[in-house]
């Protein structure tokens, strides 16, 4: 039997749920650009998404045809969204390996189990240079208990490190996330922080992960321990407070 005929029989058993599919196919085409080992050139993708997309149009009373085109769309535009994401990525930064003076905008605040803190900070600068284009992740001092809240601006001495390399072969690739999601290394504080200026008054961007550490707050003090911390993270999202024993169950069950 041909292959369109094969497509047809396909198709009939699928009709009305070939839709659900194309996710299927945007993601082989993201699969496909990460298995490549060198960067293609940046018109590849959107070169095959445009005809492929024309294509659709155009084939539009052939069933069998415009499935194929369909399929190959889904393809071009997961491989398009893969290498757009790579391209948005902001440049990565060299951080020092000795000790410096970090100044930034806080973002977040995240609480441990054990009592200690860690900040997000933006718009970042090392011993007074130019601002970073990356956001990065500091852990206080224990026992550090100076009041902090997103849009604060700090000063601290701490030592920075960039995302650490997987595991061993095969394992999670925490680089490859922060390359992506703009993360550009953390790092623990050397001295107490300092806040230089409060946040602005008024509306802001960081209302909400103000919002998020309130409700944060609110959770843990009406439902300590475990059970608040698992609270908090399925209300905010924010993980940091599960103890290990309970976040490593979390993930061995998936």
């Amino acid at each position: 039997m041909r292959a369109a005929a094969w497509l047809e029989v396909w198709l009939a058993a699928e009709r009305g749920r070939f839709t659900l599919w194309l996710p299927v196919f945007m993601g082989v085409g993201v699969l496909a650009y990460f298995a490549l080992r060198i960067e293609p050139p940046p018109w590849l993708g959107l070169a095959a998404a445009v005809p492929a997309v024309g294509g659709v149009l155009l084939l539009r009373s052939w069933p069998a045809p415009r499935a194929a085109a369909l399929a190959l769309a889904a393809v071009a535009i997961g491989f398009c969204a893969a290498q757009f994401a790579t391209a948005r990525a902001p440049p990565l930064e060299i951080l020092p390996t000795h000790a410096t003076i970090l100044t930034g905008t806080v973002s977040g605040v995240e609480v441990f189990p054990d009592g200690g803190r860690r900040i997000t900070l933006e718009a970042s600068r090392l011993d007074g240079g130019p601002p970073l284009t990356r956001w990065l992740r500091v852990r206080l001092k224990k026992g550090d208990e100076q009041e902090l809240a997103a849009g604060d601006t700090v000063r601290l001495r701490a030592l920075l490190r960039p995302p650490a390399p997987p595991a061993y072969p095969g394992a999670w690739d925490l680089q490859r996330d922060a390359w992506f999601n703009g993360h550009g290394g953390s790092g623990y504080a050397l001295a107490p922080v300092e806040r230089i200026a409060t946040a602005p008054a008024g509306p802001s961007p960081r209302l909400v992960q103000r919002l998020r550490e309130t409700i944060g707050r609110h959770i843990a003090a009406a439902v300590p321990g475990p059970p608040g911390a698992v609270s908090i993270t399925l209300l905010t999202g924010v993980t940091t407070g599960i103890p290990p024993a309970d976040h490593e169950a979390f993930s061995t069950s998936g």
